[in-house]
């Protein structure tokens, strides 16, 4: 996986906690995939931890924005100050604090489980194994994701009562990832036509 993608949908550190992990039945497995197919429009705030076995966790505030199929844009506001825009053709990223920039062709992701999930709504369980986890009472409806296809993350999503997703956790076989708690969720935003457009080299 391309680096750039850790970022955006950029995002399980050992758990304070030790979960149990369950089969989901396939009413669970229903409302997963109907909680996640309505996002096809959404607007989020977030706070972002990340995190790895080899330096101290990073945190940053911000808000995501996405528009199926394949349109996606995050704008840092603390901690970092980035822009982060995919027009379904191209990922481009600018950093003001370094004043540096860079893109990656869409086709070279656009196939990741994770991407498609995100941003092209392909259905949960064609490209994810899918399991329960039970972390005690007062939590929210917790699951494991882990590809199909072998690659080397694994997700952890939580919704709320209502099946709106509240926390996302992205870990990678090498001990880097990233956390992600949402709120503010507007399924329902009105985008600007220049929102998604990557600026022009130079």
């Amino acid at each position: 996986m391309v680096p750039s993608l850790r970022y955006p949908i950029s995002i399980c550190l050992i758990l304070m906690v030790c979960p149990s992990f369950a089969q989901v039945s396939e009413a669970e497995s229903l409302a997963i995939q109907a909680a996640l197919a309505k996002l096809n429009r959404f607007e989020v705030s977030f706070k972002q931890e990340t995190y790895s076995d080899f330096f101290d966790p990073t945190l940053a505030e911000g808000t995501l924005k996405v528009a199926r199929p394949g349109k996606m844009r995050m704008d840092y506001r603390v901690g970092e100050r980035k822009a982060l825009i995919w027009d379904g053709t191209t990922c481009y990223e600018y950093d003001s604090l370094a004043d540096s920039e860079s893109r990656t062709a869409q086709e070279e992701v656009k196939d990741q489980p994770l991407v498609r999930l995100l941003l092209y709504g392909d259905q949960v369980s064609h490209h994810f194994l899918v399991t329960r986890e039970t972390v005690g009472p007062g939590s929210g409806k917790r699951y494991l994701l882990r590809p199909r296809d072998g690659a080397e993350y694994q997700i952890t999503i939580e919704f709320n009562p209502t099946w709106t997703p509240t926390f996302l956790d992205i870990y990678f076989d090498d001990g880097e990832g990233t956390r992600l708690w949402f709120g503010d969720m507007n399924t329902d935003p009105k985008f600007g036509a220049d929102l998604f457009v990557v600026p022009p080299p130079g």
